[in-house]
């Protein structure tokens, strides 16, 4: 076993988590500066249901009782320790649906479980949700790769939010994220060289 490979993917999925985790909050407008409105009903122009002011609220009160960058590294630990249970229970076919989490019955990076949404049965599984990304997923198959890299560079400038980049180029506002991490590095070297 490669001890070093492990070390070195810990350090950076847990660098990797924190910039996620600090991303979400960012879309509830939470970062390091502060908050904003404590009893805000709508975050960067849009609004929230009872469910996020709730949450939103909790997640400022722990910000408030230990700090910005703990609460966000408690939250990535938690994250990377499920990550690693659904994996581990994957791999030893612990899961209780059978269904693979992170890949498919072959190994493949192609979750079993995004392919057979529409047949399981879980519970709080929003399934008119389940149905407009598997349309989403239908109508991303058509695009060129030359298109999807065209919209990261875009998106990579900086001076538009998802949200009118995937109005700009009409496509879902999940492809703009899935296109950004698919072809970042790329588009990030051949812009700069």
């Amino acid at each position: 076993m490669d001890k070093n490979s492990i070390k070195k993917f810990a350090v950076w999925a847990r660098t990797e988590l924190i910039t996620r985790v600090s991303q979400r909050a960012i879309k509830y407008e939470i970062d390091e500066n502060g908050y904003g409105e404590y009893d805000a009903d709508a975050v960067n122009g849009r609004v929230m249901s009872a469910e996020e002011k709730t949450q939103r609220k909790a997640l400022i009160d722990r910000i408030r009782k230990k700090g910005y960058h703990q609460v966000m590294e408690e939250v990535a630990y938690t994250w990377f320790n499920r990550f690693s249970a659904l994996r581990f229970m994957e791999v030893n076919g612990y899961l209780p649906s059978r269904t693979r989490v992170f890949t498919d019955e072959n190994n493949n990076f192609k979750p079993q479980i995004i392919t057979d949404a529409i047949d399981l049965t879980i519970d709080g599984l929003d399934m008119e949700k389940v149905y407009e990304l598997k349309d989403d997923a239908k109508k991303e198959e058509g695009y060129s790769e030359d298109f999807k890299k065209e919209v990261v560079k875009a998106y990579m400038a900086g001076d538009r939010s998802i949200h009118q980049l995937a109005v700009e180029f009409n496509v879902a506002k999940s492809s703009v994220s899935k296109w950004a991490n698919e072809y970042r590095e790329e588009c990030l070297y051949t812009t700069v060289f």
